[in-house]
């Protein structure tokens, strides 16, 4: 069974509970407006005072032939660190939306390339992630691009050095999530909504790494053959085994999650398992041995429904639950959008929404929650709540595990959010330093006429720990984002 923690009544002296506020905050809109004209290196320039742990390197904005609606959607680092590959849609010079995938060098900003891709359906084309080789030599995109026949999952692998398309692979569906390399780097896969009759299903596809040629697909569509649609996809560290969660049938009549294993080989099915909560985000242990699923869940307390973050730890090999854990955050939307492990394997981390329960000027109803747990039992270790920020979006944990950060938005003028990225010390939770009591004077740059627009926020942390990198739309006018890439010296 599931137990709910009482950590909303310990003060913030106590290692799990309370409030706490970042060692770094930057905001990130109201800095990418200086890049209007190109990349903008400001490594010289601390918001917050003084020179140290995030300070902003560089900022580039990308802006697309058709001049209309540049939307990124991943972010990634290669395996050497030296170049920042972003990816999402761009509309073209007749205004449809193509894929644009852009290369930059981690450490200065220049733009090394840029590739786009217009489907033959003339249509939307819209790349929704990115993954790079373990050898650095490609790049890999998936989407959803309308075909002449149809939509269908376009799937691109490109020369990491000049963008030079190598091969492309389609598979008819629609709403690809992720793509992941196998640690070998002999293939690739990508999960996505597929379409069977009038409902969706999981749909995975496998394809040699070096050729494009396709090796398996495989569909899930949950017990009874009710509508199923993954969220996240993973590979074994052996990468003898994929792993694909999202919302499906919990086999109790109700909404829940789905969580199906596959041999990575030929695509049979090794096991699925259902529960009650709502999936968002799904990780593996280094190791291998445990996958985490977060979420949210709803429960009756005190005579109220309230959400609560939800966190299940699975055999990875079987399936079997090895714990679960609650922590109440309140409201009907908040839950645990993120997570990920230590590189030790003995921590893992959560971030998401939850309901604010003062108001900040300027904020929404939601405040950023981040939690972490022991891997090997689920025992709670800390939790902050950071009441100056509107709700958490990524986690990333700094390679040497010591720095957790956090993408999230905050209150940046009327009808306004910037993007910001947390820092806490992985360990405890702890503030390493506060150079400023709230957002509103964190950040100076603010640039009238000027909007951000925040999707999902997307991190991405350099091999060796010194760079931070987010992406998100920011639009000199409301309607016309472009691409912003800001990159931190960590």
């Amino acid at each position: 069974m599931m137990s709910v923690l009482p950590w909303q009544e310990m003060s913030s002296e106590h290692a799990v509970g309370g409030v706490g506020r970042a060692p770094w905050i930057r905001s990130i809109a109201g800095v990418a407006l200086a890049a209007g004209l190109g990349v903008a290196t400001l490594g010289g320039c601390s918001p917050a005072g003084g020179r140290g742990g995030g300070e902003l390197a560089w900022v580039q904005r990308y802006n697309g032939p058709g001049n209309y609606k540049d939307l990124p959607a991943a972010v990634a680092i290669s395996p050497d660190g030296h170049t920042v590959f972003v990816t999402g849609r761009s509309a073209g010079a007749s205004l449809t939306a193509d894929y644009a995938t852009i290369a930059y060098d981690t450490n200065t900003g220049a733009r090394r390339w840029v590739s786009r891709y217009s489907g033959p359906g003339n249509g939307l084309d819209a790349a929704a992630a990115i993954a790079v080789s373990p050898d650095g030599s490609a790049v890999f995109v998936t989407g959803q691009s309308a075909q002449k026949t149809g939509w269908a999952f376009v799937t691109i692998a490109y020369n990491s050095a000049d963008g030079s398309r190598l091969w492309l692979g389609e598979y008819p569906g629609y709403r690809p999530i992720s793509v992941v390399v196998g640690p070998d780097g002999h293939t690739v896969f990508v999960t996505g909504a597929g379409i069977n009759g009038s409902r969706d299903d999981f749909l995975t596809v496998a394809y040699e790494a070096a050729s494009g040629t396709m090796l398996w697909a495989a569909r899930y569509s949950g017990p009874g053959g009710g509508a199923a649609t993954p969220s996240e996809l993973a590979v074994s560290p052996d990468g003898g085994t994929v792993y694909v969660t999202g919302p499906g049938p919990s086999g109790r009549g109700v909404a829940g999650t789905t969580t199906v294993a596959y041999s990575a080989a030929t695509g049979r099915q090794v096991w699925a398992m259902q529960s009650a909560a709502n999936p968002l985000a799904m990780t593996l242990s280094r190791s291998g041995s445990t996958i985490f699923v977060s979420g949210a869940v709803a429960r009756r307390v005190r005579g109220h429904w309230s959400r609560h973050y939800c966190l299940i730890a699975y055999n990875a090999a079987t399936g079997t639950r090895r714990w679960a854990r609650l922590y109440p955050v309140d409201g009907s939307q908040p839950a645990a959008a993120s997570a990920t492990s230590s590189p030790d394997d003995r921590m893992v981390f959560v971030t998401g929404s939850g309901v604010r329960h003062r108001r900040t000027p300027g904020a929404g109803p939601y405040l950023t929650v981040t939690a972490a747990y022991g891997t090997a039992t689920g025992r709670p270790l800390w939790v902050r709540r950071n009441d100056a920020s509107s709700g958490g979006g990524t986690v990333a944990v700094s390679p040497d595990g010591r720095t957790v950060y956090v993408t999230s938005t905050a209150p940046a003028g009327p009808a306004r959010l910037d993007d910001i990225v947390l820092a806490y010390r992985a360990a405890t939770g702890a503030p390493l330093q506060v150079r400023k009591p709230s957002f509103a004077n964190a950040l100076s740059y603010d640039f009238p006429g000027n909007f951000s627009i925040n999707r999902d926020e997307q991190l991405a942390i350099s091999p060796d720990g010194r760079t931070v990198v987010t992406i998100e739309a920011s639009a000199r006018a409301r309607h016309n984002p472009d691409y912003l890439t800001i990159a931190y010296r960590a």
